[in-house]
């Protein structure tokens, strides 16, 4: 009974870890394309503002 305890809960780490990478990785992945956008479009202005 012990054995299968430990194993379920073996198991259940092992997803909740899983799942825990996926959704930092998500969150990192969208962070750096929202700040590549956000450098892209101050880029951009700076840009135009300095031609003016």
């Amino acid at each position: 009974m012990n054995l299968i305890l430990v194993a379920a809960a073996i198991v259940i780490s092992v997803l909740v870890f899983t799942w825990l990478v996926k959704v930092v990785k998500a969150t990192v992945t969208t962070a750096l394309v929202i700040a590549a956008i956000v450098f892209g479009l101050q880029f951009f202005w700076s840009r135009s503002r300095q031609n003016i």
